[in-house]
């Protein structure tokens, strides 16, 4: 999970690195921006390396954050992470 609190009146790009053999789940929901969109990665198909997620342009002082939504997420597989990368 990653979260900033004092980002504002900026572009945001989110990443997440999967290598790991065993995160094979084939909806995972990581849920990002400001305001909780999900966006739904096959971990079983994607490549290895880091994948963009998406991109939020949000111009207010609210948190982004990235994080994995175990609820949404499909209860097939293993689902997870590497790393998490945001640039802005």
């Amino acid at each position: 999970m990653w979260i900033h609190k004092t980002l504002k009146n900026k572009v945001v790009a989110y990443h997440v690195y999967l290598a790991n053999a065993n995160f094979t789940n084939p909806k995972t929901a990581y849920q990002l921006g400001q305001t909780g969109t999900l966006v739904y990665v096959n971990q079983d198909t994607a490549r290895s390396g880091w994948n963009h997620i998406g991109t939020v342009s949000d111009y207010t002082n609210s948190p982004f954050f990235l994080v994995i939504n175990g609820v949404m997420s499909s209860k097939t597989g293993s689902t997870g992470a590497d790393a998490m990368k945001v640039t802005y």
